[in-house]
């Protein structure tokens, strides 16, 4: 597996300081071994929540010489940095402060050839910091970036990803191709192409010459930024970074339409995204799968080696179809979870069957069943997972109840901060907390699943998969399941935790029971059924 050191598991977790003298939790060594045999490209580790993911791949970094380690979030990368500090985590430019003003940041350099930056750029240190070491942890939206354009983290001779089961969609909006009306506006193209359609009509002929009109037209307009920009003796003022982001968007569009014109086929569709209150519309250009080549050209290419964990996957087939990967270059172990079962009870106990035709009817019968479990976890704090923000309000107004809280897009994780650190039985209602949350101990003594979180219809990207063929309806059910798996991981974190789990929505007890052996082991074991329960 990539450019080995000769050394152990045990070895490179003793390199780790925090570790040192922490023994492996049961099945990580054997893990760890797993997945520095394997001579195949791609290893999956699928691990439960709680199983130890990140000490198994700083391990596996620690046998490599070169190692990029990438997060989901900034969230994992803060945590990463702070339980390892052995990796030097680098963040993108707008993370970093400029040293000459301090109202700007590194993506917007201040420099001039009339007033040069006398001190050393924050970024640039941080980045060649983290190029000499062993271990370096990105993000994979600046890891997609930099590979592609500046080329400094390719050749790894590893790469970890972790919570991998979210990256299909950072690769695809990275490869899309998107325009705000504001940026149609600006190019002179306010009409764009034909928006009535998904599907390319005339063989993306139209696409492809929409295409090249705003690459030169983004091209032109970046040019005249550029040469404003380099006149300027000093950058101080407020309008001259609106100006410096206008560049940036500018060569972001030129760069993005170079990508589409390379790609587009017919595979590809057009997507509109309407006008929402004061936000404009977009038009999105994207592929509907990762295609190998597409994975191949972007990504895979430019490691040796690739270990994917999760704490679970879509099917090995769907896995292999969303990444572009083939299914014979893949090595996979499953990690049985070691908590207890009684500690992390899945109570599946349907009280409705929440369909979009028949919300009215069956929403009543939700809030009661939410009011029981209430009333049973009483004094506790619990989370709320449902599908959407209409449905968290129809909650907090139908339970009406002040332990109830919920956010809105703009003051989630001003939320999230205030429901962690209150005392109290709040009880968060969101409908975006499925992961990147960890709600150990007395943060969350109960969760609830409202609705069964299958991805909307009324997309014309999932309904277009959907109808591509038996993959596509294999994908559609099994990220409903991944979601209520992932929901279901928030709140056990550790062996002594625990923390209760309600499905309320007969949608997921239809999904288990078509196909019980696509949910984990770990979650069979811990179901409970009381379909009268709560009625």
């Amino acid at each position: 597996m990539g450019d080995r050191i000769t050394v152990t598991a045990e070895e490179a977790k003793n390199r780790l300081s925090k570790f040192q003298d922490k023994p492996f939790r049961l099945h990580q060594e054997e893990t760890i071994e797993f997945a520095s045999r394997s001579d195949k490209p791609f290893k999956i580790i699928e691990l439960p929540t709680g199983g130890g993911k990140s000490l198994i791949g700083m391990t596996l970094a620690m046998m490599n010489r070169k190692t990029n380690y990438l997060c989901g979030t900034k969230i994992l990368q803060s945590q990463l940095s702070e339980d390892f500090p052995e990796g030097v985590t680098l963040w993108g430019r707008d993370n970093y402060t400029c040293l000459k003003n301090d109202e700007f940041t590194c993506n917007h350099c201040t420099a001039t050839r009339f007033d040069p930056c006398n001190e050393e750029c924050v970024y640039k240190r941080e980045k060649s910091r983290a190029l000499e070491s062993q271990v370096r942890i990105l993000n994979y939206s600046y890891y997609l970036s930099e590979v592609q354009y500046a080329g400094k983290f390719r050749n790894s001779d590893l790469t970890i990803i972790d919570e991998a089961d979210s990256l299909e969609s950072t690769l695809i909006g990275f490869i899309s191709l998107e325009f705000t009306d504001s940026d149609l506006f600006k190019l002179g193209m306010a009409n764009g192409p034909r928006r009535k359609t998904t599907d390319a009509k005339d063989g993306v002929q139209s696409w492809i010459e929409f295409g090249e009109v705003a690459h030169a037209k983004s091209k032109r307009k970046a040019a005249e930024l550029k040469a404003e920009v380099d006149s300027w003796d000093t950058i101080e003022e407020e309008w001259q970074l609106r100006t410096m982001k206008a560049l940036e968007r500018m060569v972001h569009i030129n760069e993005r339409c170079a990508m589409f014109l390379d790609n587009v086929d017919k595979s590809w569709i057009l997507e509109q995204q309407d006008m929402v209150g004061k936000f404009q519309g977009k038009l999105i250009f994207r592929p509907l799968w990762i295609t190998p080549e597409l994975a191949e050209k972007y990504l895979w290419k430019h490691s040796k080696s690739w270990v994917l964990m999760s704490a679970a996957f879509l099917p090995k087939p769907v896995l292999a179809k969303i990444l572009g990967i083939d299914e014979g270059d893949m090595d996979w172990v499953t990690v049985p979870s070691t908590f207890p079962i009684e500690n992390r009870p899945i109570n599946i106990w349907p009280v409705c069957d929440l369909k979009y035709s028949n919300m009215k009817e069956e929403v009543p019968k939700l809030i009661k069943g939410i009011r029981k479990v209430l009333n049973r976890h009483r004094g506790q704090k619990g989370l709320i997972h449902c599908s959407s923000y209409s449905l968290a309000k129809m909650i907090v107004e139908g339970v009406d109840d002040e332990r109830l809280i919920t956010h809105g897009n703009k003051d989630r994780q001003a939320v999230v901060d205030h429901f962690v650190g209150s005392h109290g039985d709040a009880v968060l209602v969101s409908p975006s907390l499925e992961r990147g949350i960890n709600l150990n101990d007395d943060l969350a003594r109960f969760q609830i699943v409202a609705k069964a979180p299958f991805l909307s219809l009324a997309d014309k990207v999932v309904n277009k998969r959907v109808h591509s063929g038996r993959i596509g309806q294999m994908w559609y059910s099994s990220s409903m399941m991944l979601a209520v798996l992932q929901a279901a991981g928030r709140g056990v974190r550790h062996e002594g935790d625990y923390c209760e789990c309600y499905i309320l929505d007969k949608a997921v007890e239809r999904a288990y029971e078509l196909q019980p052996s696509l949910w984990p082991e770990w979650f069979r074991d811990a179901i409970t059924w009381g379909a009268n329960e709560l009625v």
